[in-house]
């Protein structure tokens, strides 16, 4: 007699509990401070790009 796999019973899936979604007002609130977060980082890149540029050309950095 041989082990028979076709009838073993299925494991059934755990339901999984609704996600709970965020509000409104916590979305534009993640919103506005990723965008923050985003435009430090593209002045900060801008800024170094620019002074690497100036640098290959040969210009000096302005005393303020």
């Amino acid at each position: 007699m041989g082990i028979n796999t076709r009838h073993q019973p299925q494991q059934q899936q755990q339901p999984q509990p609704p996600l709970q979604q965020p509000q409104p007002q916590e979305n534009l609130q993640r919103l506005d401070e990723v965008e923050q977060r985003v435009e430090e980082r593209d002045r900060k890149h801008h800024k170094f790009l620019k002074g690497l540029a100036n640098f290959i050309k040969g210009k000096k950095k302005k005393d303020p």
